[in-house]
C-alpha cells in the first residue's frame, strides 16, 4: 500500500475502511506511526468499521495496537472500543474496557449501558445506570437517559422508568424530543397510556411529526384506534406534514380496525401525495383497510400497483375473497403467495380453510398444510 504523505492519513484510512479493506487500513497505521489527533481519528474509522462489519478479529488487533500505544485510558478511544466490542457481540470484552477505566466519562457510561440494553441484558443496564447516578460525578446527558429508557421499555420496568423520568426532569431533559419520545414509548410498554399522553401533551411539537408518531404508535399498540386517529387529526390541524411513514401507517391501520372508509380514503390521498403508495407498509395497511371496508376493487387495484408484497398484503387479499365466498380467487391469491416465496401466516390459513369449508372443499384446504 502506498501512502501519500500530503494526504490526511485519517481520510486515507477512512477510504480503505469504506471499501472493506480493514486489514490494509490497519497495516497503513502500523507503517505510518501517526500521533495525536491523526492517530485518534484513524483509530476511530477502524473501530467504527470493525463494528459495522462485525469483524471482531480486526477489532481485537486494533485493541492490541491501542494498548501498545498506551491509549487504552483515552476516553474517546475507550468509548469506541466499548461500542465496537458490543456491536461484535462481545459484551465481556466491552465490560473489560469499561472496568479498566480509572474514571469513566459520560460517553463511556452511555456506551456500556447501551451495550447491555442492546444485548438483552436490560437488568444489568439498569443496575449500571443506578451505579452511575449514585456513585459517579458524571453529569447525566440525554444519550444515557435515552439508552436507559430503552432498557426500561424492553422489560416493561415502570419503577425504573419513572425513576429515569424523574432524573430527566431534574436535569431539564423532559422536553428534549428524543427523551420525550422514549418516555412515551416506555410508558406505553408499561401499559400507562395516560402517563404517555401527559408527556406527549407537554412536548414541543414544532414542525416535526416525531411526538405525534410516538403517541400514535403507543395507542395503536394497545388497540386504541380512535385515540390514534385523534392524534393524527391534531397533527393535521397543526399543519404538520408527516416526515416519515409511521403516522400514515398507524392512521391507515386505525381506519382498518374501525372500518372507517372515509377517513381511510383521506389517508390514502395523503399517502399518494407523499409518493408513498408503493411503500410496502403503507400499501399493506391501505389494502387491509379497503378489504375490511368491503372495497374489494380498490384493494385489488392497489395490490396490483404495489411493486413488493408481504404476508399482510397477500393475507388481506386471501381473506377478502374468502369472506366474499369466492373460493377460486382466494385460492389463486393463496397459491400466488406461496409461489412468491412468502410463508402464509395463521390468518391466511384460517381464511383459506374457511373458504374451502364453505365451498364444500375442506379436504382441498387441508392439502395446503
Amino acid at each position: 500500500v502506498s501512502y501519500d504523505g500530503g494526504y490526511c492519513l485519517s481520510n486515507y484510512i477512512r477510504n480503505l475502511c469504506e471499501k472493506g479493506m480493514l486489514s490494509w487500513a490497519l497495516q497503513a497505521i502500523y507503517k505510518s506511526n501517526p500521533k495525536g489527533i491523526q492517530l485518534e481519528n484513524s483509530l476511530y474509522w477502524l473501530l467504527r468499521y470493525s463494528a459495522i462489519k462485525k469483524d471482531l478479529a480486526i477489532g481485537r488487533e486494533v485493541h492490541s495496537f491501542i494498548i501498545r500505544k498506551g491509549l487504552q485510558s483515552n476516553s474517546y478511544i475507550a468509548f469506541h472500543l466499548i461500542r465496537m466490542f458490543a456491536m461484535c457481540d462481545s459484551l465481556l470484552e466491552a465490560n473489560q474496557i469499561f472496568s479498566g477505566l480509572s474514571e469513566a466519562d459520560g460517553f463511556a457510561w452511555t456506551a456500556m449501558i447501551s451495550a447491555y440494553a442492546n444485548m438483552g441484558e436490560e437488568k444489568d443496564a439498569l443496575k449500571l445506570y443506578e451505579q452511575m447516578v449514585h456513585s459517579s460525578s458524571v453529569k447525566l446527558g440525554t444519550h444515557v437517559i435515552v439508552a436507559t429508557l430503552k432498557a426500561c421499555s424492553s422489560i416493561a420496568s415502570l419503577h425504573h422508568g419513572m425513576m429515569v423520568h424523574t432524573d430527566a426532569i431534574r436535569e431539564g431533559f423532559e422536553l428534549d424530543p428524543f427523551v420525550g419520545t422514549m418516555l412515551i414509548g416506555m410508558y406505553a410498554c408499561c401499559g400507562c397510556l395516560k402517563e404517555a399522553h401527559k408527556v406527549f401533551a407537554i412536548m414541543p411539537k414544532g414542525n416535526d411529526d416525531v411526538a405525534f408518531s410516538a403517541m400514535m404508535t403507543a395507542y395503536k399498540a394497545h388497540g386504541n384506534d380512535v385515540e390514534s386517529l385523534e392524534v393524527f387529526g391534531l397533527m393535521q390541524n397543526a399543519g404538520i406534514e408527516p416526515n416519515n411513514i409511521v403516522p400514515l401507517v398507524c392512521a391507515a391501520k386505525a381506519c382498518s380496525n374501525l372500518v372507517a372508509m372515509n377517513d381511510g380514503k383521506l389517508i390514502h390521498c395523503i399517502v399518494t401525495e407523499k409518493g408513498a403508495e408503493s411503500n410496502i407498509y403503507a400499501g399493506s395497511a391501505l389494502i387491509d383497510m379497503y378489504v375490511k371496508c368491503g372495497c374489494i376493487d380498490e384493494a385489488c387495484n392497489l395490490f396490483d400497483r404495489l411493486p413488493e408484497k408481504n404476508e399482510v398484503t397477500w393475507s388481506s387479499m386471501v381473506s377478502a375473497f374468502a369472506e366474499a365466498n369466492d373460493f377460486a380467487l382466494a385460492l389463486t391469491y393463496f397459491e400466488g403467495m406461496q409461489k412468491s416465496g412468502i410463508k402464509p401466516n395463521s390468518v391466511t390459513f384460517i381464511a383459506i380453510l374457511s373458504a374451502c369449508s364453505r365451498s364444500g372443499m375442506f379436504l382441498k384446504g387441508l392439502e395446503h398444510f
